[in-house]
């Protein structure tokens, strides 16, 4: 058992090199930034706390961002699925990574502390509990941005014939492409709101700069097979000066009959994965079924009057057998 007092140093000398080591990391992000140009705001997606205006932890957050040890090919990963759960504030992949580095010190400092203080018996509970917080403050936050990207993937996947539905109506009708996306947006925003929300943003970039560089943008934001041969549609047409309305309409067949095609295979597929489910359930039952009414009489049989002599017979062999000798 540690001392009282050796705790009390053990503890202020861990926090005064935090502090230390945190103070000098600030001052070397502080002018690494002010090196480097500012970076401009994008544009703002969905309230989170790491999306929201700016950096969540304010000027410490680079700091605590670059204490997560990520490979390159990881952070842009995670930064892909931050855009494709919506979150495009260009601080946003830093937030994350404070929030994970966070949840991985803070229940390590917490259960170290408990680990000092609590009694002999209890001081192993405290170890493996502060392991197990860590590595569910350093998975949960990029599970729960992957779970998002996911939904948000699949809800646009599912929206996109019914808008494109409506938008060829509406070109059909004389509308500019940009008129029928602002008109098709209060249509789907309470039944597909993440779709909704990407229109709205390709219609303010078109009306900054060109209807091709935001159907560009839009394609790079959401990473979904639909949304990318959409997006191709339509800048193909623009730059070729074709019929919008009869490129819609094919295109929107066309995901219909990708979606019909891959829900048979999925259909298809569910019978070979239940195969061995039902396999592994129902053998059991089908050999107790079938063996069991043998197991009863075999048991019957060594418990009459069989198995007696069964036994009686195997004793007198045993002792009528020679007993071996050993010569010296």
């Amino acid at each position: 058992m540690i001392s009282p007092q050796l705790t009390q140093i053990l503890i202020s000398a861990g926090c005064l090199a935090g502090a230390t080591f945190l103070a000098l990391r600030y001052r070397r992000c502080r002018r690494t930034e002010a090196a480097n140009e500012p970076v401009s705001a994008s544009v703002d997606a969905s309230p989170a706390p790491w999306n929201g205006g700016g950096m969540i932890f304010g000027p410490v957050t680079p700091v605590l961002a670059s204490l997560l040890p990520q490979g390159d090919q990881k952070r842009l990963l995670m930064k892909r699925e931050l855009t494709n759960a919506g979150y495009y504030h260009p601080r946003a992949s830093e937030n994350l990574a404070a929030i994970r580095y966070l949840g991985i010190v803070l229940p390590i400092i917490g259960f170290g502390v408990l680990f000092l203080l609590a009694p002999r018996e209890l001081e192993l509970a405290a170890l493996l509990t502060g392991v197990v917080a860590a590595l569910l403050g350093w998975a949960l936050p990029s599970l729960i941005v992957r779970s998002r990207a996911a939904e948000r993937r699949d809800e646009i996947t599912r929206a996109m014939p019914d808008m494109l539905d409506m938008l060829n109506m509406c070109v059909s009708q004389g509308m500019t492409l940009t008129s029928s996306l602002s008109r098709v947006i209060p249509e789907i925003e309470t039944v597909y709101p993440a779709l909704a929300h990407e229109l709205r943003i390709v219609t303010e970039q078109a009306r900054v700069g060109s209807v091709v560089q935001a159907l560009e943008n839009f394609a790079g934001r959401v990473d979904v097979p639909e949304v990318h041969s959409f997006t191709s549609t339509l800048i193909q047409t623009e730059r070729m000066g074709t019929s919008v309305s009869a490129a819609l309409a094919d295109h929107s067949d066309n995901i219909r009959e990708s979606r019909k095609q891959r829900a048979d295979q999925a259909a298809n597929m569910a019978t070979f994965k239940l195969l061995f489910p039902t396999a592994l359930c129902l053998m059991p039952a089908v050999f107790l079924f079938l063996l069991g009414p043998a197991l009863v009489d075999l048991s019957d049989f060594f418990d009459g009057g069989a198995g007696e002599a069964f036994r009686s017979g195997r004793a007198a062999a045993t002792q009528t057998l020679p007993q071996p000798t050993f010569e010296e």
